[in-house]
């Protein structure tokens, strides 16, 4: 499983990236670019360019033909930390 990311890395996304990624977090088993078509408000040109910027900055994965968010590392995990 990916390492969970920082929740600034998600929030430095413009807001249509954002919103492709909180369908994704719905469902941890991933879903396909048809389902997620259903959930979001654009194109599929544009929600496919979305995922690739979204797998670039590490926020969500891709298996088979499935895509997944990663996790959000929780602030509490990054105070014990510090």
């Amino acid at each position: 499983m990916p390492t969970a990311v920082s929740a600034a890395t998600l929030n430095v996304q413009p807001r249509q990236r954002r919103s492709v990624y909180q369908a994704l977090a719905k469902v941890p088993d991933g879903r396909s670019v048809k389902d997620l078509l259903a959930d979001v408000e654009m194109s599929e040109l544009d929600l496919r360019q979305s995922l690739r910027k979204l797998d670039d900055a590490g926020l969500v994965r891709r298996v088979g033909r499935l895509w997944g968010a990663v996790p959000l590392e929780s602030l509490a995990s990054s105070a014990d930390d510090a």
